[in-house]
């Protein structure tokens, strides 16, 4: 369930307006990405479907679909999810407040154990993604089931002292009733930012040749994130946090973003097929 503190839900949303956020206790402004707009409650059904997406490690902060989208959402419509972001972060951490010290532990860890942790989370998929697609079918009425068959992760490609990003490909089957089976792949671009403290994981996703694009479009909303949100906690505090305060988790943080990327992007190729109106 998203923490909005300050979004217009009862009316038509405005194209390219800003989702301000309350990630445990700091105010975070998060922009659309260029050419998209929010996920708002109006938008039942999608607004519904989107938490679907959302892996049970993760707080979703807000979410974006592509302006054209927008019309057939609020009719209650559940449009094509090709192209799309999610902007997140971990339960566990979300009073925490990491130091620079814990972001950049969080990136070497990232960086040197992105395989392994991959490697774990898919391991979870098949109960994971098998209460979903149950839970997806009985509100929507989906008549097939989709299996990811893993995760292909790319090198980090982008890092700067408040960001890391990386790519993937995933793979999954979409299996429907008579027997049928039929193979997907999709990309995500997936790019920690450290923000006053707080750690978000930014999700783009795109369809299999959509890599380029959506490296190019992370990186323009990650900047535009960083920028609409000056720091406030003084960014070069080294010491350990203090002990009144939650420690920050970056070896949970690292493992949450991968299964969040994974989850969302195997489980949200689902609804590029049902697309059904909201009874």
């Amino acid at each position: 369930m998203r923490i909005v503190v300050a979004a217009l839900f009862y009316l038509v949303p405005a194209i390219g307006a800003a989702d301000t956020v309350s990630v445990g206790g700091v105010t975070v402004v998060i922009p659309a990405p260029e050419g998209f707009a929010a996920v708002t409650h109006d938008m039942a059904a999608l607004y519904e479907y989107q938490e679907q997406l959302v892996a049970p490690g993760s707080e979703e902060l807000a979410a974006f679909i592509p302006e054209g989208d927008v019309p057939a959402a609020l009719r209650g419509r559940i449009p094509d999810l090709s192209r799309r972001f999610s902007a997140q972060t971990s339960k566990k951490n979300l009073t925490a407040i990491a130091s620079t010290a814990d972001f950049a532990n969080l990136k070497v860890f990232a960086k040197s154990q992105n395989e392994e942790l991959t490697k774990t989370v898919e391991r979870s998929l098949p109960g994971l993604t098998a209460d979903r697609n149950a839970s997806i079918t009985k509100k929507f009425g989906a008549e097939f089931a989709v299996s990811p068959l893993g995760m292909m992760p790319l090198a980090f490609h982008d890092e700067s002292d408040r960001t890391l990003a990386w790519s993937a490909f995933v793979k999954g089957t979409t299996n429907y009733p008579d027997g049928k089976t039929t193979l997907y792949v999709n990309v995500v671009t997936t790019t920690l930012v450290l923000l006053n403290g707080k750690v978000l994981h930014l999700y783009c996703f795109g369809d299999q040749g959509d890599l380029e694009w959506s490296r190019e479009a992370s990186k323009r909303w990650a900047n535009a994130i960083i920028a609409a949100n000056p720091r406030t906690l003084d960014s070069r505090v080294k010491e350990p946090v203090p002990l009144a305060r939650k420690p920050f988790n970056w070896e949970d943080m690292a493992l949450n973003g991968v299964q969040g990327a994974l989850i969302a992007l195997a489980l949200g190729w689902m609804v590029t097929k049902t697309r059904r109106k909201a009874s």
